[in-house]
């Protein structure tokens, strides 16, 4: 053995060395590359490691050497070369670490053991290399396709794909890490398709050689990095809709989701079955604009894809829409108690509104007078009588902005009864308190007697087919006690013709399904209200009387659609 001789030959050197900074745990070899060809000179870097650690302040000297058998007999120092023939002296200046550029070269094939220790080999290192028979210029090229180098994988396997276009059918080993993971066949192309299980998390390099029959590698990929992230089961971050109060149907809602980098689908679920597919914006960001097409609470879910996982999550978002609120019928009485006070109250469809705005003036296109109520009514005083007042109600939110859709402007004339008679005072507009003895704080005018006067509005008129009867149909007034119902086939009512009087408020009308061109008539009709008074509810209004069949809309143009009832009571004296 070498090192044998080499103790003979430099024994006083050996006797003069001196640890002053004390012995490492062991030497780290590092041959670059590991595998090569027969007399190809490589790099080798000796490291001195104390605690896991570089020992940067080692002084001493080791022995390097190689151990391994070619050709059936173990090697001697003939059949390699080794910096400073072995002794290997490592100074202050090295910090530890000795390299020697083009320093190792074999001139036999096979694998063989790189030693480096002190002389009495308490302090030891070692690493394998592999020596080709033939040069590495011999050796055929190997192309690897996937992974790309410096990528991120986060499956638990390693798809590769090679390509040795010179290697067809060859036998091939896959290296994670510098150790032989699988081995395969490249196809008649020299394609190699396959996949590694052992990533360690953080980067990895996978490397693949072509084998000889006799052992000998003959074909050499470059060495490819690629890093190991697992991919985490949790793929939803987070979500936000723009807006997300105060909702209505029909509104726009922007919605952002957030997810795992690895997501590459995703929808959004609504409870009321709707699914909406989410647009990538970007990775890990999902879009979508989508109308709100359902009241009540919407319970949000959502489905995410990636390439490994497909994970539902229930109920990550509640969004509350309402309806667009509207006023619907409108009623105005006169106090029954109390002299030039009014009572209005108002049905809201589509919903609840949290105040409401009663808006009022002397003109229908100047209301200047504002009354807010909580309630969906309110008792308003300090009205003319004989004088013309208009009315708009509206929904407001605690904020007292206006939301959903007003009422028509609605016009009421305070009617002039026996024991009262026109007020100067101007339209106070607020609300009617009473004090704890019931008294009214104003106005103070006479007790008005009880009226019958009423206004109804925005009552909704239809036809109903019963049978093979046709009816005009409506809400009723307040304090009416009949009907009576007069037509013509003039607009001027010269004609008019007494048809008959009900109780209830549903007509029925003649109807001729047998002309062949459409036919109208006007039709009027009288209220008889309680004290028996007459007042004229509609006058002169045109409906169509055949020959269509579908009489469900028989009012044109919606001209009925909302009809007001006004109802005038008066006394003679």
């Amino acid at each position: 053995m070498k090192k044998s001789l080499l103790l003979l030959l430099g024994g006083m050197v050996f006797s003069a060395q001196v640890f002053a900074s004390g012995d490492p745990d062991s030497f780290q070899i590092e041959v670059n590359p590991p595998t090569f060809a027969v007399n190809q000179s490589v790099d080798i870097t000796i490291k001195a490691i104390k605690n896991n650690q570089v020992m940067k302040n080692y002084v001493g000297q080791g022995f390097l050497e190689i151990n391994g058998v070619a050709d059936g007999k173990e090697i001697n120092f003939k059949d390699y070369t080794v910096p400073s023939d072995g002794i290997i002296e490592m100074s202050a200046s090295d910090q530890g670490v000795k390299t020697f550029s083009k320093g190792l070269r074999l001139n036999k094939p096979g694998n063989f053991t790189v030693n480096m220790s002190i002389l009495n080999d308490t302090v030891s290192g070692s690493t394998t290399i592999i020596v080709n028979g033939a040069s590495k210029t011999d050796q055929k090229g190997i192309t690897i396709m996937e992974p790309a180098a410096g990528t991120k994988n986060n499956k638990s396997v390693l798809d590769i794909l090679a390509s040795a276009p010179e290697l067809p059918n060859a036998r091939m080993q896959i290296l994670l890490n510098d150790l032989v993971i699988k081995e395969g066949t490249s196809d008649a192309n020299g394609m190699l398709t396959d996949s590694i299980p052992g990533l360690k998390v953080g980067t990895n390099y996978v490397q693949v050689k072509a084998i000889s029959v006799a052992g000998e590698v003959v074909g050499l990929s470059d060495k490819v990095i690629f890093t190991y992230e697992p991919q985490s089961t949790d793929l939803f971050k987070g979500i936000s809709a723009t807006p997300n109060q105060n909702l209505k149907l029909g509104d726009k809602v922007r919605f952002e989701v957030m997810t795992d980098d690895n997501v590459s689908s995703a929808k959004l679920i609504f409870s009321g079955g709707q699914e909406y597919p989410l647009d990538k914006e970007k990775s890990g960001l999902f879009v979508k604009e989508v109308s709100l097409m359902q009241t009540g609470d919407i319970l949000v879910s959502a489905n995410f894809s990636s390439p490994s996982i497909n994970k539902d999550y229930d109920q990550i978002l509640t969004l509350n829409v309402k309806d667009n609120l509207k006023i619907g019928e409108v009623k105005i009485m006169t106090h029954p108690d109390f002299p030039g006070a009014l009572q209005l109250s108002w049905e809201t469809l589509g919903g609840t509104s949290e105040k409401y705005g009663i808006k009022y003036g002397i003109a229908a296109d100047a209301l200047s007078g504002l009354v807010l109520t909580t309630g969906d009514s309110a008792i308003l005083s300090g009205f003319t009588y004989g004088k013309e007042y208009f009315f708009q109600i509206l929904a407001v939110t605690n904020d007292n902005i206006p939301e959903g859709l007003a009422s028509e402007v609605i016009s009421f004339v305070m009617p002039v009864a026996t024991g009262t008679e026109p007020k100067k005072e101007a339209l106070s507009g607020s609300l009617l308190v009473e004090d704890q003895t019931g008294a009214v704080s104003e106005p103070e005018m006479p007790a008005a007697p009880k009226l019958p006067t009423c206004i109804i509005k925005n009552i909704k008129v239809t036809t109903e087919k019963i049978g093979n009867k046709y009816y005009l149909v409506r809400k009723p007034g307040e304090n009416i006690q009949k009907y009576r119902i007069y037509r013509s086939d003039f607009a001027d009512m010269s004609d008019k013709t007494f048809l008959g009087e009900t109780e209830i408020p549903r007509f029925e009308y003649p109807f001729d399904k047998t002309v062949e061109e459409d036919i109208y008539a006007y039709y009027t009709v009288e209220a008889i209200c309680t004290d028996g008074e007459k007042v004229e509810l509609t006058h002169a209004k045109k409906v169509q009387v055949g020959p269509l069949e579908d009489m469900l809309l028989i009012l044109a143009a919606t001209a009925l659609l909302y009809l007001i009832y006004r109802v005038y009571t008066y006394r003679t004296y």
